[in-house]
């Protein structure tokens, strides 16, 4: 479910920012990592598998649709003669820190100790990230 909403989830949100919004990438992905601060919880707590595919396929929606748009937030940020060093170094640091911690970090840390503690590291990464869209909704939206 995770990934087979992604696809069709993750076109929609840019759909959503260019048409919409005007080509305000940042609104969208503030609203992504507030659905997933909000529904790791329910996640977590749910006995219905349904409620749990549910939950799932959203969650591929916000979290793969942010790794698309900030791509493109790079894009709209530097100058052209930057832009491939930009999203070079973005995927390279999202590969190798993002997947190590994803990977490595938060499945030994539930191995240790229980899953509660790797929907808690999801849960602060949501809050971060929410901390950091909103110094960029600021920077370049002037808005907040």
């Amino acid at each position: 479910m995770f990934e087979y909403a992604a696809i069709p989830g993750t076109i929609l949100l840019g759909l959503l920012s260019d048409k919409v919004l005007n080509g305000r990438r940042v609104p969208i992905m503030l609203f992504t990592s507030t659905i997933i601060l909000i529904l790791i919880p329910f996640y977590a707590l749910s006995q219905s598998i349904v409620i749990v595919d549910i939950i799932l396929g959203i969650l591929g929606i916000c979290i793969y649709g942010q790794q698309v748009l900030i791509g493109i937030v790079i894009m709209d940020a530097l100058p052209v003669e930057s832009v491939a060093s930009g999203i070079g170094l973005s995927g390279f640091f999202g590969y190798a820190f993002g997947e190590v911690i994803a990977s490595y970090g938060i499945g030994s840390i539930v191995g240790k100790t229980s899953w509660n503690a790797g929907f808690g590291i999801v849960a602060v990464s949501s809050i971060i990230c929410i901390i950091f869209f909103v110094f960029l909704l600021k920077k370049y939206h002037n808005t907040l």
